[in-house]
């Protein structure tokens, strides 16, 4: 005598991952030539050097998103031990290369949320 409950008897469905359009990849581009601007303007080698992994995290998270919040997610740990160090100021506030990971998350992050609102 079992009394099964239909909704819990159908397997639970991962939803499904999109691939990031339009909105997104304009973000991406958006916040990459934001980057590359900074990065000519204050002609610090650091500088050019977090552009390039910031650049190249963005190209992985508009290939692969999870590949790309995986990569964010380990590299922000490590970062976080020179989060007190500052590597850029720019119109007098500093930046780092962890609020660099945060502002990926935010900008080209919140554009594929908004895109793929269901």
């Amino acid at each position: 005598m079992s009394m099964a409950i239909p909704a819990l008897s159908r397997p639970l469905e991962a939803p499904e991952l999109r691939l990031p359009r339009s909105l997104t990849w304009l973000a991406g581009l958006g916040f990459s030539g934001a980057l590359v601007i900074a990065a000519v303007i204050s002609a610090q080698p650091r500088a050019f050097m977090a552009t390039a992994l910031l650049v190249a995290l963005v190209a992985v998270f508009l290939i692969r998103p999870l590949y790309g919040v995986l990569a964010v997610l380990l590299i922000h740990q490590s970062v976080d031990l020179w989060a007190d160090g500052q590597l850029e100021t720019i119109g007098g506030l500093k930046f780092n290369l962890s609020t660099g990971l945060v502002l990926l998350i935010v900008v080209v992050g919140g554009a594929y949320l908004v895109e793929n609102w269901s």
